[in-house]
């Protein structure tokens, strides 16, 4: 099959030319928000060099033969992939990555690396690495990943072919989701939005899921504007994101969002680009009953929230004090 890849057409290309050519650097950093596709043109590479009922050159591959599927499933032997174990990559993760470059790859020409997360060594650990990525053995590749360019050592960088990859375009985003997801345009569109181009997490995010989040965020939203409201539905707001059913990450990202559809409606609404479009009525009800200072007021706290959350912050605090600036209290 032919590579389908959406979006950054001349780093595409240039891999495809690449292949063709048959001649590899020794290492490449790919950059860029994640869930655009980095990791997977990396995996396609791979596929691409071994796949078993490859009809020509350059970046294409079946996809079904045992190569290509057992390096989707990362089990392909020349084939490793380096993760961040806790909060970082380790050097004993790297000083096995180095043990291995000196062994002849097994079932294939060339042994690839892939370091997913780079900017997540430590800094013992990506100097440990300087040496194998300057003068690597000839049989080996590396790819290293990130969405955080500025936290990877200059050092690193100067040993890389660095390709910076772009953001996705949310039309062309809705319109793979409407197809794939078999869903109406206006609902991938809001997705796209969402997300933020990033098809990887639009992808991997189940619509009906998202679809409670938005409930359980307009039900706290409605209730705290309630000033009869017992306060009983909060505390299981509460015991749920301990819970981690719904993480804070999350509950803000829709709270944000709902702030963003309040404030667009406000000021003359462009219907298409509200992510609960859905619940339009309702957004046209809470904007008449918000005013903008209440709409600051949460953006701010959200702001300092996030500011602060290396201090540890309590949850429950932080939801109480948004309770209060709906109910006026704040």
């Amino acid at each position: 099959m032919n590579f389908d890849f959406l979006g950054n057409e001349r780093i595409v290309k240039y891999f495809d030319g690449l292949l063709k050519r048959g001649n590899f650097p020794p290492s490449f950093l790919f950059s860029g928000r994640e869930g655009i596709g980095k990791f997977y043109l990396a995996k396609s590479v791979v596929k691409a060099l071994n796949c078993l009922n490859k009809d020509g050159k350059g970046l294409s591959f079946c996809g079904t033969c045992k190569n290509c599927r057992r390096i989707e499933e990362e089990s392909f032997v020349d084939f490793i992939v380096i993760r961040p174990e806790g909060n970082f990559i380790k050097l004993d993760q790297i000083k096995d990555v180095i043990a291995k470059t000196n062994f002849t790859p097994f079932e294939s020409d060339k042994k690839i690396f892939v370091i997913d997360d780079a900017d997540r060594m430590n800094k013992e650990s990506a100097n440990s690495l300087l040496k194998t990525l300057e003068e690597p053995p000839a049989d080996v590749t590396f790819f290293l990943i990130t969405s955080k360019l500025n936290k990877i050592l200059p050092t690193i960088k100067s040993r890389c072919q660095i390709f910076e990859f772009s953001s996705l375009n949310n039309e062309d985003v809705a319109k793979f989701l409407s197809s794939t997801k078999k869903i109406p345009y206006e609902n991938a569109l809001s997705l796209a939005y969402f997300f933020d181009g990033s098809i990887g997490k639009a992808l991997n995010f189940d619509v009906k899921e998202i679809k409670g989040f938005q409930n359980k965020v307009l039900t706290f939203f409605m209730e705290s504007l309630d000033n009869n409201s017992p306060q009983s539905f909060l505390m299981e707001l509460i015991d749920e994101l301990n819970s981690n059913k719904m993480s804070v990450d999350e509950f803000l990202k829709f709270l944000l969002f709902l702030l963003r559809d309040i404030f667009i409606v406000k000021i003359g609404f462009k219907e298409e680009k509200l992510f609960y479009f859905e619940k339009l009525d309702l957004i046209l009800f809470l904007s008449e009953k918000i005013d903008f200072s209440k709409i600051f007021d949460l953006f701010f706290k959200i702001f300092e929230f996030e500011e602060k959350r290396n201090l540890n912050l309590k949850k429950d605090l932080f939801l109480l004090d948004l309770f209060f600036i709906l109910e006026g209290k704040g």
